[in-house]
């Protein structure tokens, strides 16, 4: 394999991490494999061979905005990491935000609507994509378990709507298409022109349906992630290398696709 990137990770400041972990898990009612620490995930990184990580977090509350970007813009000076910033749309000065990230080297922004509590296609998100630089990259979170929420923000429905406005964005919709909601995913995202990442997606579901899915979409628009803390990238390698796909799909996933993308300016 020529290069490996985990396209999808969260790292949380030591203080906070614990506590984090701790929500995302009970929400997802997933058990968490690992801490979601820096120097965790780093060490990880290398011992299982991985050239990058991309890591995120998505501000849930407007005052979060600057505070979580400023940890984005710090841990985006490792040379093994790219970081993707987050916006929120009650955030008053969010046009000035997208301008200070973007001139201090941050390229996409990670989108979590569950969390965050918008619908992607809503008009101020729309008015807010408007203003992204070309190329920009939105990691957008896609979907959920209808056991344990009310309120589907993240339909891959709405996120359609996004992806048909705006084809000069690079948009990744994480966990194919949809978390547990997978044969919406293959409705209305799959075969188009936008990119899939396999986070909390090769590993729930059934592995022929997997590769159907990569195989319909085009194995040249999905890129792998781990979804850490849930698991580290090297587990979640194995699951993607026995699952049934070929030498050349499992190559283009595990890092050919994502060098196509704006974060990786030098190696375009």
């Amino acid at each position: 394999m020529s290069v490996l990137i985990d396209f999808h990770a969260h790292i949380f400041p030591e203080k906070v991490a614990a506590k984090a972990v701790n929500n995302i898990s009970t929400r997802y009612q997933q058990e968490a494999h690992h801490q979601g620490l820096y120097q965790e995930y780093l060490d990880l990184l290398a011992r299982d061979g991985f050239d990058y990580g991309v890591v995120s977090t998505a501000a849930t509350k407007p005052e979060q905005v600057r505070p979580a970007n400023n940890w984005a813009i710090k841990l985006n000076q490792h040379p093994s990491l790219r970081a993707l910033g987050t916006i929120h749309l009650d955030y008053p000065d969010w046009k000035d935000e997208i301008q200070r990230v973007y001139q201090a080297g941050i390229r996409g922004f990670k989108l979590h609507p569950d969390f965050q509590r918008f619908y992607p296609d809503d008009p101020r998100a729309m008015e807010m994509y408007a203003q992204l630089p070309e190329g920009f990259v939105l990691l957008i979170h896609a979907g959920d378990d209808s056991r344990y929420t009310n309120e589907l923000f993240s339909h891959p429905r709405r996120i359609a709507k996004v992806v048909e406005a705006f084809p000069k964005l690079q948009i990744v919709v994480a966990h194919m298409g949809g978390y547990r909601l997978w044969d919406q995913a293959r409705e209305w995202l799959v075969g188009k022109d936008v990119y899939l990442d396999t986070s909390s997606a090769a590993g729930f579901l059934d592995p022929a349906e997997f590769v159907a899915m990569v195989r319909e979409h085009g194995h040249q628009r999905i890129i792998f992630g781990s979804d850490f803390p849930f698991r580290g990238p090297g587990e979640e390698k194995q699951i993607l290398e026995k699952i049934g796909l070929n030498q050349t799909e499992v190559s283009a996933i595990m890092g050919e696709n994502a060098l196509r993308l704006s974060i990786f300016p030098r190696m375009c």
